[in-house]
């Protein structure tokens, strides 16, 4: 009897790795975006998960542990912390104990559950985890230098899946991506503390010149629009060179003064209750 409880113990467990073997494991794209400078001491970004072949496999999400290598510099001699925004994930799920580690950024996965979510497979794929992480100097400083920990040392970026009553890992670090918008990585600290206009360069000019400009964090909740207009000597306006919304940062923008007659100039940049205006020379 105990031979036979044996042979049908092993033969479920041949059973069990066999429909394992057979089933197609899910592939992803797990991506960390949306990154957006709050304040000069506060960015916030996204991690989600995307499920790549729909077609042949299904991904019931069952764990996840989440792990970065950073430049500490970054910090700018403050104190580094990391808190959880939102989620799509079951609260179980959800990742816990945020920290930051010396020159890692840890977001531990949850706990096995018996509710295991459908990872999406439409763009922008199922939110993991929305993130704050914040410096208690006034400023970040520097380059963040973030890339995914993918391993093999303890501690690094790990996927599992639920496939036939098995907690399954598919973790593959190809598959990480960090998407930055243009410049985002190294200039993430260079966040305006004020609302500036520059002089513009050269001055006088012939017939090209620069127009630089800031715009600080507090733009997100001051305006809805950022105007810059030139205006000839008599408030006729003559061109308007930005007109829209736009991010905090500093910006530079060109005016062309070809088939204009020389003379003074001015140009006016409002945005919100900030408005500006600075004198120009065009000389033929």
């Amino acid at each position: 009897m105990k031979n036979l409880i044996k042979l049908l113990l092993v033969l479920m467990v041949i059973f069990l790795k066999v429909n394992l073997s057979i089933a197609v494991i899910p592939s992803y794209k797990l991506i960390a975006n949306e990154f957006t400078m709050i304040s000069p001491n506060t960015l916030e970004f996204e991690i989600r998960l995307i499920h790549t072949n729909p077609d042949s496999s299904i991904f019931l999400y069952s764990l996840g542990q989440y792990l970065f290598d950073f430049n500490p510099e970054f910090s700018n001699g403050g104190t580094l912390t990391l808190i959880k925004l939102d989620s799509e994930l079951p609260e179980g799920l959800q990742p816990y104990n945020l920290s930051v580690n010396g020159s890692q950024l840890q977001l531990p996965g949850g706990f096995f559950t018996s509710n295991y979510p459908n990872i999406s497979s439409s763009f922008p794929g199922t939110l993991i985890v929305k993130v704050r992480l914040q410096t208690s100097a006034a400023s970040f400083t520097g380059s963040l230098d973030l890339n995914w920990r993918n391993g093999p040392e303890n501690l690094y970026t790990r996927i599992r899946a639920y496939i036939n009553n098995w907690n399954t890992e598919i973790t593959n670090p190809l598959n990480h991506f960090i998407d930055f918008p243009t410049g985002t990585q190294s200039n993430m600290s260079n966040i305006p503390g004020k609302y500036s206009l520059y002089q513009n360069y050269p001055n006088p000019f012939n017939p090209v010149t620069k127009i630089k400009f800031d715009l600080p964090s507090d733009i997100r909740i001051q305006l809805s629009e950022v105007k810059l207009v030139v205006y000839n000597n008599q408030g006729k306006e003559i061109v308007t060179l930005f007109n829209g919304k736009q991010d905090p940062g500093s910006y530079a923008v060109d005016f062309n003064g070809e088939g204009l007659p020389s003379g003074v100039y001015f140009y006016k940049l409002e945005a919100g209750e900030y408005v500006e205006t600075k004198r120009m020379m065009l000389l033929k």
